[in-house]
């Protein structure tokens, strides 16, 4: 008979949601990191589709948790919206930073 564990978090996800969420409980209480466990159905470096846009606020959240950017990535200083004839503009140094999602999860994973 094999030996169950107990655990008390499980998270279901290693994207930057499920690993922050991680993370965060850490913070708050290091006695936490002995009692999540993250699952997720594919292992890291993993391919995502999407693009991976970071904002100031997200840029934020990474140094409240002691986390300076390391993976490749590159500054959006301007961003335009155009929509019939209206068009908006959005400036920022810089507005958010742009990643390879399989590059930053991989990171933030590890």
């Amino acid at each position: 008979m094999s030996e169950v564990e107990t655990i008390d978090v499980l998270i279901v996800g290693s994207g930057p949601s499920g690993t922050s969420t991680a993370l965060h409980l850490i913070k708050s209480d290091p006695a936490w990191a002995g009692r999540i466990v993250i699952v997720d159905k594919a292992t890291h470096p993993r391919e995502k589709l999407c693009g991976g846009g970071i904002t100031h606020l997200g840029q934020n959240v990474l140094a409240d948790l002691g986390l300076a950017l390391e993976p490749r990535n590159f500054e959006v200083k301007e961003a335009r919206l155009l929509y019939h004839d209206k068009s908006y503009s959005f400036f920022g140094n810089p507005l958010f930073r742009i990643v390879r999602r399989d590059e930053f999860d991989y990171w933030l994973v590890g």
